[in-house]
């Protein structure tokens, strides 16, 4: 009865283990862009760098499954199209022209467009070739080695974005829900820990890109780190999937990570603009000031997201939750 109870305090509509997800990862978000206002000695950024945007790729994928599939014809590729428009790219480019004067300061956004444009596309394709499902993830996956101008390494993460549509199709986790507790826990540790032993060979996910990888034949670091993205995003839901039960209260924070996003990285944007940055003579220093960077950051991001939700417009044209 307890945990029946726990469960209704999860809002209509949402998904208490992934929002959750979702927060743990905006979070972690934070936290590595916290670095950017401490100059330190030593740096950590990479061991988050080596998780976080595989697992909000992959959240995507698997929340936008059953939109994606459901594209039968013209008028649905349309109405898709515009309705994540709305939802994504009009804060994005509204915050960024207000702020910034550009068309766009948020690659996430740009890029998570992009791959749900691309794959609605190649849906639509499919249906009208009467294409099945396993080819429209090839012809997705082939994206990986097409050269886009779009900001960041927006490649690399088409893999771990089409595992999250497969898992959601053929309800993977399902699985996992039949399993007792203290199983997935062991499940979830095993993975983990394949995550931690592959961590010392990580190459970045922004600075050697796949192009690169494959004119020097180094092809090995790209499914090295696709492996290792897999293996903590999965060792991450099951965990959180064996705890759908606990912390709801803070769950519908996991469904605003959009605008936390987009607020969080317009305050570092400032900050980066008027040179707002703590130098640390001492690593331990360094470390500290940077958590407690993260702290202030994420305290200010809250305060500010639970501010523009109090107008409607706001809440529409910043953080892009629906007009009411």
């Amino acid at each position: 009865m307890v945990l029946n109870n726990m469960e209704n305090n999860v809002p209509k509509n949402r998904i208490a283990w992934i929002d959750n997800n979702r927060l743990f990862a905006i979070l972690c978000v934070i936290l590595y862009h916290s670095s950017q206002l401490v100059d330190n000695k030593v740096y950590f950024g990479w061991i988050i760098e080596s998780f976080n945007m595989p697992l909000f790729f992959f959240l995507s994928g698997f929340t936008s499954e059953k939109s994606l599939l459901n594209i039968s014809g013209f008028k649905g590729l349309y109405d898709f199209v515009k309705k994540r428009f709305v939802r994504i790219m009009l804060p994005c480019i509204f915050v960024s022209m207000l702020i910034f004067q550009k068309p766009c300061s948020y690659w996430f956004l740009l890029t998570l467009f992009y791959y749900l444009v691309a794959f609605a596309g190649l849906k639509y394709i499919c249906g009208r070739c009467k294409l099945g499902d396993a080819v429209l993830y090839i012809l997705f996956a082939l994206l990986t080695f097409i050269k886009m101008p779009v900001i960041g390494n927006n490649q690399e993460f088409v893999w771990i974005f089409t595992l999250g549509i497969i898992a959601s199709k053929y309800k993977i986790f399902d699985m996992f829900r039949t399993l007792k507790p203290s199983k997935q826990i062991q499940i979830s540790i095993v993975l983990l820990t394949c995550w931690i032993c592959l961590l010392p060979f990580y190459e970045s996910f922004y600075i050697q890109k796949i192009y690169d990888l494959l004119r020097t034949g180094s092809f090995h670091t790209f499914l090295l780190r696709q492996i290792m993205a897999f293996s903590f995003v999965i060792g991450c839901c099951i965990y959180y999937l064996n705890k759908r039960n606990y912390i709801t209260r803070i769950s519908e924070w996991g469904g605003q990570t959009m605008g936390m996003y987009i607020v969080h990285v317009t305050i570092l944007k400032w900050c980066e603009k008027y040179n707002v940055v703590y130098t640390a003579s001492d690593p331990i220093v360094g470390d500290l000031m940077q958590l407690l960077a993260f702290a202030l950051l994420t305290i200010i991001t809250l305060i500010i997201v639970r501010i523009l939700r109090l107008w409607r417009w706001t809440n529409f044209l910043v953080l892009g939750n629906k007009l009411r």
